[in-house]
């Protein structure tokens, strides 16, 4: 079981990944600001995030459970 909660949990976070990419460009444009400067609350229940850092984390846990796919007993 723990296969497939690292495959369905790495697939939402990438889902969700997508989603804030997504939402990047509209927000840079209404905020005015660059991409390094972007805050705004992704609706992850955390509050207001700055984007990169975001980025950065989510990538971080998809590896983490890509990892935990290929290291657990079939």
């Amino acid at each position: 079981m723990r296969k497939g909660a690292a495959l369905l949990s790495a697939a939402l976070i990438l889902i969700f990944t997508f989603a804030v990419i997504g939402r990047i460009p509209s927000e840079m444009t209404a905020q005015g600001v660059d991409f390094f400067s972007l805050k705004f609350d992704c609706g992850c229940g955390t509050g207001i995030v700055v984007a990169w850092e975001k980025l950065i984390t989510n990538a971080a846990l998809i590896g983490g459970l890509l990892i935990a796919f290929q290291a657990s007993r079939d």
